[in-house]
């Protein structure tokens, strides 16, 4: 079994359950909870660009292209079931209430689902549109542009990569600004600038490795705690209502917070214990499913004239139950953990 950092685990699930904040206005309470806190997808971003550049920095490749494939299959193929039962669900959903509350007939249920569905189980729908399912767009960009990404990686020359991996970023983000812009092809070039600083950040690990060792560990930590927690703080305070716009200063923080804490080179590498693993793995169906449940807890409560805080505490906790309920049922299906271990052999 990969062996997992529960610093990083915890990191995570923290990470997940502020976008699912920020998404409380989904369920119809009409105001935001949180301002700039998309950015959290950034993220996880760097979350897995710094894994894949340490992934490929262990694995000598022979055919380049075939193994980006290979490699971008093994990562998605597990999240396939969590985007198949809320794309079905998400459909279905809108499917009954045109019925039930705008009249649709049959025919209009059918014609509906036969529209952009298919694309959406399929994860490729965020290369021409956006998916019923908001928060999919992530997982369907970054789809899109791994592969390349892999190759991209894969360059054998670390300082090349460093260039790059500066550079690319750089512009993106002085040319649009880290502003999360929707319109194509933002979405793909948003993610590929993020898995680009995750790569920086990997490789700006193992070269100054010896020089950040030799630095007291407390600072580091310190270091590592307050690039963390101040994000968190600008998000809830609502710094953007206060005239200041923060979304480059909260990625810094990141890149600062995670290049001490995913390489282990702070106190935080002491965390340990299969529960913090275990939040890790839940951020994902935390993040896939939150928008579905937000969803119904607006169906509902428009209809059955719920309160605002009855939605939102609705909302968190249906949300997280749900999570648990599926993750337990995918990661206990026998047939289906044995696909995952099996290598994916591809013809030359």
């Amino acid at each position: 079994m990969k062996e997992r950092s529960a610093n990083a685990d915890c990191a995570r699930f923290i990470a997940a359950l502020i976008i699912m904040a920020y998404h409380i206005f989904h369920t119809g309470v009409g105001e935001d909870l949180l301002h700039e806190a998309w950015i959290y997808v950034e993220f996880f971003l760097l979350i897995t660009g710094y894994y894949t550049a340490k992934h490929y920095s262990k694995t000598d490749v022979v055919n380049h292209s075939k193994d980006a494939f290979q490699y971008t299959l093994k990562k998605f193929i597990p999240l396939f079931p969590y985007a198949l039962i809320v794309t079905v669900f998400g459909w279905i959903t809108q499917g009954g209430a045109g019925i039930i509350l705008y009249g649709w007939t049959w025919n209009n249920f059918i014609i509906n689902l036969m529209g952009d569905f298919i694309f959406d189980v399929l994860l490729i729908s965020d290369s021409f549109g956006e998916p019923l399912i908001g928060p999919l767009w992530y997982v369907s960009a970054m789809l899109i542009v791994f592969p390349f990404f892999c190759l991209l990686v894969q360059i054998k020359n670390r300082y090349t990569k460093v260039l790059i991996c500066t550079i690319c970023p750089l512009m993106y983000y002085g040319w649009i600004g880290v502003t999360a812009p929707r319109a194509f092809p933002h979405d793909m070039l948003r993610v590929l600038a993020g898995m680009m600083l995750g790569v920086l950040l990997y490789e700006l690990s193992v070269i100054f490795e010896e020089h950040i060792r030799t630095a007291p560990k407390m600072v580091i930590t310190v270091i590592e705690l307050l690039t963390f927690a101040y994000p968190i703080y600008g998000v809830f305070i609502k710094f953007v209502e206060r005239g200041f716009t923060t979304t480059r200063v909260y990625l810094l923080c990141f890149f600062v917070c995670l290049l001490f804490c995913l390489p282990g080179f702070s106190y935080t590498a002491k965390i340990k214990g299969k529960f913090f693993n275990y939040l890790g793995r839940l951020s994902m169906p935390i993040y896939i499913f939150h928008w579905y449940i937000g969803t119904l807890a607006n169906l509902f409560g428009s209809k059955y004239g719920w309160e605002r805080n009855r939605r939102i505490i609705i909302y968190i906790s249906v949300t997280i139950c749900f999570s648990i309920f599926i993750m337990f049922i995918i990661e206990h299906l026998p047939k289906w953990n044995e696909f995952l271990k099996r290598d994916i052999k591809l013809i030359d």
